[in-house]
């Protein structure tokens, strides 16, 4: 539907004239998209004026009302899962978390699958999965802390992550990062070009902040 018919429709109750057509018209041509300035036209009768100020409060509540709708929180960015996640870093145990996203990498759950001691979380494939087949996501986010705040990788870390990347190529569901979390800074393997797969991920960092 176009501009001048939708306005006529509005002017006229929602029973388009000649007469609302041709207002139509004479607003978008004198006033262009700046409709509010029509509600003054001394061409404009009372009644068109009070159906138009009506259709312009409820377009203006409707565009604010979509406006305060949160944004999906998006995980294709590390800085972005660092400032979120850097709570973990204060943490006195070494946490596990994954966190199930969909095609475009918006989170659909996030769980802890384990909880540990100072410098080793124990984590089996099956409880990293399990969750992620029931939700039906297209991808994983791995992420864990290391409460003594350098978030370098241990062996067992690697060898975790590389059993965990295989076991999704199996399922059919991606592994796009593994995020140590330590103190003002972060590791990422799919940066440091350590995660074994077939397809890209969007994450990347290893930043500090002082």
């Amino acid at each position: 539907m176009n501009k001048s018919k939708a306005l006529a429709l509005v002017l006229s109750g929602g029973r388009e004239t000649a007469k609302h057509q041709r207002l139509a018209s004479r607003i978008l041509v004198e006033f262009g998209d700046e409709l509010e300035k029509a509600l003054f036209a001394s061409f404009l009768p009372e009644k068109e004026k009070r159906r138009l100020a009506a259709a312009l409060s409820l377009a203006q509540n409707l565009a604010e009302a979509s406006a305060k709708e949160p944004l999906p929180e998006s995980y294709n960015n590390a800085e972005y899962v660092f400032a979120r996640y850097s709570y973990l870093a204060s943490e006195k145990q070494e946490k596990f978390l994954v966190i199930g996203l969909n095609t475009k990498l918006h989170k659909v759950y996030e769980s802890v699958v384990s909880v540990g001691t100072l410098d080793s979380a124990i984590v089996h494939p099956r409880d990293v999965f399990r969750e992620a087949i029931s939700n039906n996501v297209h991808s994983l986010l791995l992420l864990h802390n290391h409460p003594s705040g350098d978030p370098t990788p241990s062996k067992e870390d690697d060898a975790l992550t590389k059993q965990l990347v295989e076991a999704g190529k199996t399922l059919g569901i991606k592994v796009v990062d593994h995020i140590v979390i330590g103190k003002g800074c972060w590791y990422s393997y799919s940066d440091m070009k350590k995660l074994d797969n077939s397809f890209e991920s969007k994450l990347k960092g290893i930043l500090s902040f002082g």
